[in-house]
């Protein structure tokens, strides 16, 4: 599994270009009623942060990709990486983009109920 997860990441990676900072695009003016946030994430390298997941019996259980414009056809600006517990009591998610090597983590939850539909 580490391996395909590896694999995505240095695909993603290497298709990827470099990006300045005077390149990167502003942000779009969110529409009403919804605001742009910061959130507190840790990051390290990539072996760091799954190393410490598994350690604490986290396992990654699938990728995607988020695409420029939000729309499904957009260029590849982040991976995100969902982990779940062995246990099934909690998840987790990381996110790399292509302007650095670091892993950050985004979150780890607790008891977790899966809704059925």
């Amino acid at each position: 599994m580490h391996k395909i997860i590896w694999s995505t990441l240095i695909a993603l990676l290497l298709f990827a270009g470099s990006v300045t900072a005077e390149d990167q695009p502003q942000l779009p003016i969110p529409e009403e009623g919804y605001a742009w946030q910061q959130m507190p994430m840790i990051c390290a390298s990539g072996d760091t942060i799954v190393q410490g997941l598994t350690d604490i019996g986290f396992v990654p259980v699938n990728m995607s990709l988020g695409r420029k414009g939000s729309t499904p056809d957009g260029e590849p600006v982040f991976l995100v990486t969902y982990f779940l517990h062995q246990d099934g009591t909690g998840t987790a998610a990381t996110i790399n983009i292509p302007t650095s090597q670091d892993t950050c983590l985004m979150f780890v939850t607790h008891d977790l109920v899966i809704n059925n539909q």
